[in-house]
Formats: structure tokens, C-alpha cells, sequence
């Protein structure tokens, strides 16, 4: 049942490679409910490991729904289990299981890793099952029907390197939050600031950009979809691979004081490289795919501490996309929104929700233009809908001396699937 809602809600909201004519009387919640209904709650050593299988579909199709309550409710399920029943630990595994379960183990347990780390990104919350603490080894076993004749069609690889993504992630995530913790710790006899004592780029970020240069050509560059379904299961690891591989990027920049200017081109070579994912693999991440896009959006608004002056935002309209590898400041956050929005609308015909969330954010940069000019900017959006590459003359030239206000900056629209509260 759970399988069954899970691919019921992907078919409904156009997540699948080629979409079809959907019933009206296919409701996901019928198989939602009754998977739900199934699964024990008391897991303790009864709980067998196709419970712990349905959980974690369950997680997903919370996950593919939007309902976070839903999804904390399963997660927090599943972590009990896992602690119940020692999981995180191979050498707890039952003695006689055989060589194909074992893997089957090791696969769940890395994608609900990958998935309480996406949803600690997106939603904020601790991450309760940590690496440093997981004694499970990577899957290593292929599919029964691989042979060495199709081994430029081998997908566990790129399968296992986004597991590598997710775990310099979660320590980004650690080091991001130690930075900037509040609270007063002077009463604490411990300090551990050790923790935090490296340098991200070099710890993290160096060491992944040398595998991702390694990485077969399969897993660097996403074919288009085809009839093979070996190829096109590579091409979904690619797509995730590049998404997930700049939030890295990103978020290692966050992590490491970097400028805000070296942040805003990070974003735009993020946002080429999911340009250049073919939209077939796109509206088969789904939901995911938005909350990756909207948590770097959320991610480069954590540089922002103080108001934008107007001539920054002149550059914007005048000046950066005559640049675009050159010269960036942070002017460049708005240019970011415009072209985020593009993106969001050249998705909107695979991902339903990207046309909602791309017309919230020109509805945004519109609101700061006429906050910034109050009395030309009706003439000029009347002539110029988008009005984001034009050149505007020097007498209409905006005031130096004036700032586009903090709290008009903290009301970007990022939150686009769900209520998002990102690091």
C-alpha cells in the first residue's frame, strides 16, 4: 500500500518520466491511509524490515505531499526502530540474512539518511542519525541483471557519490549552525569548538570535486531520456548528482565567510547547471527538486545582514547582464532572483508548482522597483513587462544615498512547497 501511494501522488502531480491522462478517481490518500493504518506502532522486535521499508515510502510520499507532520511523524517512527533494534550497526543485523538482503538493508539505510539530511536542510531540525555514527558500509552488490557488457550503464556509483554529497553536507550543516549559534555558552565547562576547527573547502569541498572529476562522463553529463531503462536510471543519478553537488557548493560557502559577491556566482553557476538538466529527469525528482532550488535561495539570503543601496540595484538593471562572469556584487542577488525565476518558469511545464513560485519572485523584484522608484515605475513596467536588461537613462538614474530597507530584503518568497525554515 504504501508503494502504491507513493506512485499514486507521483502520477497525479506529473512526477514521472512521461506523464499520461490520469484518472479522476485515482485518490493517493486511499492507499495512504490504508498503508498508515498497517503499520505497526509499537516496532520493538516485531517491527520486521518490510515495515521498516514502508516507513520510509511512507516518509517519501509525505515528503512528495508536502505534509511535514506527517513526514516527522514517520521519520521519528523510523528512528525509533532504528535505535530499537540497532540498525545503524551491520554487526546487529541478523547473522543469517543473505548476501542480496544485506544490501537491501544498506540501501534503505543510506537513502533515509539522505533523506533526514535533506529535510534537516529544508526544515531545520537535528539530524539523528549522524555518519560518524552509522557502521554501515555503502551497497556494492549491482542489479541481478548487470553483466560486464553493460558496465557504461552501471548506476550504483553515482548512487553512492550522492550519499558522499549528503554526508559533506550534514557536517556543513553542523559547522553553519556552531558558527552562528546565540545562546550563551560561557556557563558550559566543555567547549567544543574544536569541532569546527577545519577548513570546509578544504576538508570537504577539495575532496568531492576530485571524485566528481572522477566520475564515469555518465555522471557528469545527464542524456536525455531514452527507451533504455538502464540508461535513463544513470541520467536520474546525474540529475541528482548535479543538483545536490551545488547545494554543497553553496552551502560550503556559507560555511567558510566567504563574500557575498563569490555566493551570488556560485548561485548562477548553480543555476546553469540545472539548466542544462534535461526536464524529464527534473519532473521525476519532483517536490525535492524545489526544495533544493528554495533552500539555496534561503541559503544565499543568510548573507545578507544589512539594506541594499538603490545604485546596487542599478547595477542590476543595467549593468550585470552585461557581465555575467565578471563583475558581481551585491547587486547580484536580485539578478540571481530573475534568473531563478526563469528557471522556475522553464520548469513549469514538468514541475506544476515552478510557474506558482516563479511568479511570486517577479512579483518581488517588481515590488522593490516600485519601491524604488514610486512615480516612473507603472510608465516603464507599461513598456517593459520584465524590465530587467535595460539600460535606464542617467537622468532617471537612482539615488545613491538610498538603501532598499532589511526587512523588505527578509520577505523573499523562497518558501515555495511547504513551510520551509532552512539552517
Amino acid at each position: 500500500m504504501a508503494m502504491c501511494a507513493l506512485s499514486a501522488y507521483r502520477i497525479t502531480s506529473g512526477a514521472v518520466f512521461s506523464p499520461s491522462n490520469v484518472s479522476t478517481e485515482l485518490n493517493p490518500n486511499v492507499y495512504l491511509d490504508e498503508a498508515i493504518a498497517t503499520i505497526p506502532k509499537d516496532f520493538g522486535n516485531s517491527l520486521d524490515f518490510e515495515y521498516l521499508q514502508a516507513i520510509g515510502i511512507v516518509c517519501l510520499t509525505a515528503r512528495e505531499c508536502g505534509n511535514a507532520s506527517l513526514l516527522q511523524q514517520f521519520l521519528g517512527l523510523y528512528h525509533g526502530a532504528l535505535a530499537e533494534q540497532g540498525f545503524y550497526d551491520e554487526r546487529r543485523w541478523p547473522s543469517n540474512i543473505t548476501v542480496i538482503e544485506r544490501e537491501e538493508r544498506r540501501r534503505l539505510y543510506w537513502h533515509m539518511y539522505r533523506l533526514e539530511i535533506h529535510t534537516s536542510l529544508v526544515l531545520g531540525h537535528a539530524v539523528r542519525c549522524p555518519e560518524l555514527q552509522s557502521a554501515v558500509a555503502y551497497p556494492v552488490v549491482p542489479d541481478q541483471d548487470f553483466t560486464e557488457s553493460l558496465e557504461d550503464l552501471e548506476w550504483l556509483t553515482g548512487w553512492n557519490f550522492i550519499t558522499d554529497i549528503y554526508r559533506g553536507i550534514e557536517h556543513l550543516i553542523a559547522y553553519f549552525k556552531n558558527r552562528r549559534m546565540t545562546i550563551n555558552q560561557e556557563n558550559r565547562c566543555l567547549s567544543t569548538a574544536f569541532l569546527i576547527d577545519y577548513n570546509p573547502q578544504e576538508k570537504i569541498l577539495r575532496p568531492l570535486e576530485l571524485a566528481y572529476s572522477n566520475l564515469p562522463l555518465r555522471f557528469r553529463e545527464a542524456r536525455r531520456m531514452s527507451r533504455n531503462v538502464r540508461q535513463n536510471r544513470c541520467g536520474f543519478q546525474t540529475a541528482n548528482i548535479i543538483a545536490t553537488y551545488q547545494l554543497l557548493r553553496m552551502l560550503s560557502f556559507t560555511a567558510n565567510d566567504t563574500t557575498f559577491d563569490e555566493a551570488c556566482r556560485t548561485a548562477l553557476e548553480l543555476i546553469e547547471e540545472i539548466s542544462a538538466i534535461p526536464l524529464e529527469y527534473m519532473r521525476a525528482m519532483g517536490l525535492a527538486m524545489l526544495q533544493e532550488l528554495s533552500g539555496l535561495g534561503h541559503i544565499l539570503s543568510s548573507f545578507i545582514k544589512k539594506e541594499l543601496a538603490k545604485s546596487d540595484y542599478q547595477h542590476l538593471r543595467t549593468v550585470m547582464c552585461e557581465f555575467p562572469s565578471g563583475r558581481i556584487c551585491a547587486w547580484k542577488l536580485m539578478r540571481y532572483r530573475v534568473c531563478m525565476s526563469e528557471l522556475l518558469e522553464n520548469l513549469a511545464t514538468c514541475l506544476p508548482a515552478a510557474a506558482e513560485a516563479g511568479k511570486r519572485l517577479r512579483a518581488y523584484v517588481e515590488e522593490i522597483d516600485r519601491y524604488l522608484n514610486p512615480a516612473q515605475q507603472p510608465e516603464f513596467l507599461a513598456d517593459n513587462t520584465l524590465g530587467y536588461d535595460c539600460e535606464i537613462p542617467d537622468h532617471q538614474a537612482f539615488d545613491p544615498e538610498i538603501f532598499i530597507p532589511l526587512e523588505l530584503l527578509q520577505r523573499i518568497p523562497w518558501d515555495w512547497a511547504e513551510q520551509l525554515q532552512i539552517i
